[in-house]
């Protein structure tokens, strides 16, 4: 869940969820429906940026925020959406994305922006 809009409110449903762990050897996920507050970053080359200090996490009882690469995504998932479905009896290429939104306009928001 992103941090950018409500804060707090994202906080508090982060916190009812499981948290990944994080210690000196790496972030671990060890339950299924783990939930990870993120905060959109600069980043052109790293998708994880950054992972909020202990400090700082303190001051969110105990949550820690994870900083993304934006535009690392935002390529990657625009590079996903142009390609192709496969012909009949073959398998879906890898990063093919499905959606089951029939409505126009989710896609239409998707696709809104535009790259410079």
């Amino acid at each position: 869940m992103t941090t950018g809009y409500k804060p707090k409110k994202v906080y508090e449903f982060c916190r009812r969820h499981a948290q990944p762990l994080f210690g000196p050897a790496g972030t671990k996920i060890v339950h299924a429906r783990t939930v990870v507050a993120v905060k959109g970053g600069h980043s052109a080359t790293k998708i994880i940026e950054n992972v909020s200090q202990i400090d700082a996490a303190r001051q969110r009882a105990g949550l820690r925020i994870v900083t993304v690469g934006t535009s690392v995504l935002k390529d990657d998932l625009y590079f996903s959406l142009r390609l192709a479905a496969p012909e009949s009896g073959e398998s879906f290429p890898a990063g093919y994305c499905h959606y089951a939104y029939p409505e126009k306009d989710f896609y239409q928001g998707l696709c809104a922006e535009t790259m410079c």
